[in-house]
């Protein structure tokens, strides 16, 4: 038989295990369209120069994480998006461009 506390402090490791937030890639290929697609393409091929060419993969090799921090601060000629992004949106781009064809 399983004790209260014991029983407590499990429940507590499952909470603490659960997954993070689900992120949503519909809401971020709006916000790429919005906010990216001008200079990435829609399919992630660039129209602008010196812009990374999403699409054959490149500047994804960084995690989630890390590249939604780049897009926080911006890069070169891109502008950073923290104070027009959440941080779960910033992650929801992530993921949407994650899904692009190679």
């Amino acid at each position: 038989m399983i004790n209260v506390p014991t029983l407590a402090m499990f429940g507590g490791l499952l909470v603490l295990a659960a997954p993070a937030a689900a992120f949503d890639p519909e809401n971020g290929k709006k916000l790429y369209e919005k906010h990216c697609a001008t200079c990435h393409g829609e399919a992630g091929r660039p129209l602008a120069p010196e812009t990374p060419d999403l699409s054959q993969g490149e500047g994804l090799s960084k995690s989630d994480f890390e590249i939604a921090e780049i897009l926080k601060s911006g890069s070169k000629t891109m502008p950073a998006y923290a104070a027009i992004l959440t941080d779960d949106e910033l992650l929801d781009v992530v993921i949407h461009v994650r899904s692009l064809p190679f």
